[in-house]
């Protein structure tokens, strides 16, 4: 009798662990999923490529490159942020009928089809950087965040010395523009010559940027 009693405590010793043991196996694909739910979650809706923007000291700057749709969404980019700014804009440049060029703020944004892609280019639509509150030095790594239909998206850029054409702002169209009179000419936006430089873009009456603090550089 003694000997049976025994000879059953292994047995029973052996099951718990086993039960011991497949609870522990059970954790690990819930702990991969979390995992890969979390990486999900955490991936960016865009591919960039070749982003830059104007290194400046102070007043306003431009923000160029490709951004690219990788989800299965529309993506329209409206704003951002930006430790380097106070303000982030989406800006357009269009003809102002008179041979010349015009920025105007577009408050609905850049929309960006699925597998479609964005170029923001010198000259044309472009991200801006507007009441700069520091520098940007030529070689330098920013992130300004972007406000999108798909959340908040950080982008990276790399400044670099770039010498800028004279594009207006279209009158009227730039409210927070309006203490910049006085400031000389408006030089930032780059044209697409040969030298960078955008011909029949005369200087902008009243809200021209010099060599103050509100220079446009972008």
């Amino acid at each position: 009798m003694n000997l049976k009693k025994f000879s059953l405590i292994p047995a029973a010793v052996i099951a718990g662990a086993a039960l011991a043991l497949t609870g522990c196996g059970s954790s690990q694909p819930t702990d991969n999923a979390s995992a890969g739910a979390q990486e999900e979650a955490n991936a960016s809706p865009v591919e960039t490529k070749d982003m830059w923007i104007k290194a400046a000291k102070d007043g306003m700057t431009g923000a160029f490159g490709t951004v690219t749709n990788t989800s299965d969404e529309d993506l329209t980019i409206t704003g951002g942020k930006s430790d380097h700014a106070d303000i982030v804009e989406m800006h357009e440049t269009v003809s102002d009928g008179a041979g010349g060029m015009q920025m105007k703020r577009k408050d609905e944004g850049f929309t960006i089809k699925p597998g479609e892609s964005k170029t923001f280019e010198p000259g044309g639509d472009h991200i801006m950087l507007m009441k700069m509150t520091k520098a940007i030095e030529p070689g330098e790594k920013i992130t300004i965040t972007v406000s999108s239909s798909q959340g908040d998206i950080p982008l990276e850029f790399t400044a670099k010395e770039f010498t800028g054409a004279q594009e207006e702002y279209a009158p009227g169209d730039h409210s927070d523009h309006s203490e910049h009179e006085g400031h000389g000419d408006h030089a930032g936006h780059e044209g697409h010559g040969e030298d960078g430089e955008h011909e029949g873009h005369g200087e902008h009456s009243g809200h021209d940027h010099g060599e103050g603090d509100d220079k446009h550089n972008g």
